[in-house]
């Protein structure tokens, strides 16, 4: 293990350049990834709520959740996966961790 954080960051880069590689079991879990509905984990919460506004949160949530997710991934790992990203997606990653950096301060301490 590096003793270092620079080290750590070289040892992950070389692992992900050298030994990544898409698998079954890396196909199953984009699978799993394309699968995932945001709006089915709030269920049954969302079916009190009058149609179609849980089709319409879906559509609101459903890119930030992504661009959240799939930003979060280095960029060879996208690459891997065939997840396209642009200069626009990399800028709506940058303003969604920056609106939830402020938003996160507004909310009391004891709902944290």
């Amino acid at each position: 293990m590096p003793d270092d954080v620079a080290g750590l960051r070289v040892y992950v880069d070389r692992g992900v350049a050298d030994k990544l590689a898409m698998s079954p079991g890396t196909r199953r879990m984009q699978q799993l990834v394309d699968e995932q509905d945001v709006i089915a984990t709030l269920e049954p919460k969302l079916a009190a709520l009058p149609r179609p506004l849980p089709a319409v949160l879906e559509k609101l949530t459903g890119r930030p959740v992504m661009t959240l997710m799939f930003g979060a991934f280095l960029e060879s790992v996208r690459r891997i996966w065939g997840v396209p990203w642009s200069a626009a997606r990399e800028r709506e990653f940058r303003a969604i961790l920056a609106l939830m950096r402020v938003s996160s301060r507004l909310v009391p301490e004891r709902c944290a």
